[in-house]
Formats: structure tokens, C-alpha cells, sequence
């Protein structure tokens, strides 16, 4: 079957290619088109035209442009298999073709099943109900799924649980409520709420974000703690300098490499100078690690001249 992602067939590193298809202006185009999305992973280097960036005739010619936005979809056949036959199910019947899946249907795999089910929040009415429901498997895999469905919750609801699956001290789980942590606190409209991993600050409620900050902050996980060094910039401005403050007290080398990485990528429109300054300034007086001072040294001089050039 021949989609628009083409197979692989040779490449070499040193020189940043392989090659994967043959494409000239005579090519058929795809006989099927892959939606990226439903396994789980969003396309972040190319136009969705035919021609332009990365994409020739039709056909995606730079495979390394993706991300997983949803551990789950992405790594489990099983649980994709259920979300496409409870998406295909007419609205009013899904809570019973739900129930007849959770109850007498065999997939091979316990938790990837259930898995699924919880994938399923999203498309049924009376979400928190199914949001309990898939509370009692509480097997990581589940959860993980839960996670990905509260920004379809109301914010109230979407706390509650937050909360709840934090405490189960899984760091899988952790992992995807950190992620999705700019989602929940989006300021868009519902059916524009997707699984993603980028969200601009001007689309976030940064009071609604310290919400479930402050929630992670309290049950994280030492080897989950760093993906709070990812958010520190979308919390109230007034709240930024402190909480980096607390994470560079810790000493931890993965929470500071990535305080790092965030002031070097963020932009400054998001991000302000003289925060990112200031942050640097607290890590130069504590840092001992001689790669993370001279790496600090290099996104200070890093800052410094994209802030003279702009």
C-alpha cells in the first residue's frame, strides 16, 4: 500500500540524508493518505500542501520532522483499534459499545484494552462518569490515557483528577500530566483542544497553569521533577523568578540542563530578557558541574546577541 510516508531504504549520517523514494514530476500521487495524528504524533516540519517545505509532489520527505504527542496511541495498536470503533459508533450508542468492550470483549491484551477505554473519554457524553470507570483499572497504561482526556473535562473536574493521578506516584503517568500540563490550562475552544506539546503563552491562563503546577510541584517525582523546568516561564510573572529559584536549589543537573534549554529556545516574547538574565545570574553563584557552567556561559552569550539583534 503506498501512503505518503515513504520506506527507507539507504542513508549516511555524516552527510544528513537517506534516501527513501524516488520522486520526480511523473509520479503517481499516494494512493492513501496517513493521518499522523491518529497514531499518536504530530507533524512539526512541513506544509500539509503538496509542494513546499519538506513535502514533494505529495510525497513527506523529511521523516524526522515528527513528535509523540500521545504515548498511547502511539504504542498501542489495541488501544487505537477501540478509539476508532468508538469514534465510528453513532453518539448515543458509545457508552454501550463502551460497556460491551470493557465487559465481554477480548483483545488480546488486558491493560492495552483498557488502555483504549480510556483513550474513549474524549468521545463520550458524560465524560467524568467514564473518567471514574477507568479510575479503578489503575494500571499506568490507563491512566496515562485518562491524562490525555482532561483538557475535554470542565477545569473544575479536570483539577480533581489531575490530582488523583499525580498521587498514584507512576512516573509514565507523571510524565503525560506534566506534558499536558499548557494544555489543560489553554484558552481555546474546545474542539480545537488536541494533543500537542506546543502551546503559545498567549493562549494560556497562567493563573489556570499555577493551578496545576502547584498540584505536580507537591506529588512529583524525583525522576519527573524536571519537566516542571519546562513551565516555570508560563506561570504568573510575578511567580517566575521564585519557582526557578526552587528548582535551581535542588541542585538537580536534568532540572537545570533543561531551565537552560528553555531560556536558550524560548523566545523573548515569551520569555522575557531580563528573566531569563536574572535566572542565569542565580545559576552562575550555585553551579558546580563544569559542562553545565560552561554550557551556561554559552546560552548566556546566546541570549545576549539575539536580544541585540532583535
Amino acid at each position: 500500500m503506498q501512503t505518503q510516508r515513504g520506506k527507507f531504504y539507504w542513508g549516511d549520517i555524516n552527510h544528513g540524508y537517506f534516501v527513501d523514494k524516488f520522486v520526480d514530476k511523473g509520479i503517481a500521487s499516494p494512493k492513501v493518505m496517513v493521518n499522523e495524528y491518529n497514531l499518536g504524533i504530530k507533524l512539526t516540519d512541513e506544509v500539509q500542501d503538496d509542494i513546499g517545505h519538506n513535502k514533494l509532489y505529495g510525497y513527506s520527505i523529511d521523516p524526522g520532522g515528527v513528535r509523540v504527542v500521545n504515548r498511547v496511541k502511539n504504542g498501542s495498536k489495541i488501544a487505537r483499534k477501540i478509539l476508532k470503533h468508538i469514534k465510528n459508533t453513532p453518539y448515543k450508542y458509545r457508552p454501550i459499545e463502551w460497556y460491551k468492550i470493557h465487559h465481554f470483549e477480548i483483545y488480546g491484551d488486558t491493560a492495552q484494552k483498557q488502555a483504549g477505554l480510556s483513550l474513549c473519554i474524549k468521545e463520550l457524553p458524560n465524560k467524568d462518569h467514564f473518567v471514574q470507570e477507568c479510575l479503578k483499572f489503575h494500571t499506568p497504561l490507563a491512566d496515562m490515557g485518562i491524562g490525555y482526556a482532561l483538557k475535554y473535562l470542565s477545569k473544575d473536574s479536570a483539577e480533581k483528577y489531575f490530582e488523583i493521578l499525580m498521587k498514584r506516584n507512576h512516573p509514565d503517568t507523571q510524565t503525560v500530566l506534566l506534558n499536558e500540563i499548557p494544555l489543560l490550562a489553554r484558552e481555546r475552544l474546545d474542539k480545537l483542544k488536541i494533543d500537542d506539546l506546543d502551546v503559545p503563552k498567549g493562549e494560556i491562563d497562567a493563573q489556570r497553569l499555577e493551578k496545576f503546577y502547584r498540584i505536580a510541584e507537591k506529588y512529583v517525582l524525583p525522576e519527573t521533577e524536571n519537566h516542571l523546568a519546562s513551565y516555570i516561564h508560563l506561570l504568573p510573572n510575578d511567580k517566575i523568578i521564585p519557582a526557578a529559584k526552587k528548582l535551581i536549589d535542588k541542585h538537580n543537573y536534568t532540572i537545570n540542563d533543561r531551565l537552560l534549554h528553555k531560556i536558550k529556545f524560548v523566545k523573548e516574547k515569551e520569555y522575557s530578557f531580563s528573566d531569563k538574565m536574572e535566572v542565569l545570574n542565580m545559576f552562575e553563584k550555585v553551579e558546580q558541574n563544569p559542562f553545565l557552567k560552561d554550557k551556561l556561559k554559552y546560552v548566556r552569550t546566546f541570549v545576549i546577541r539575539n536580544s541585540l539583534e532583535d
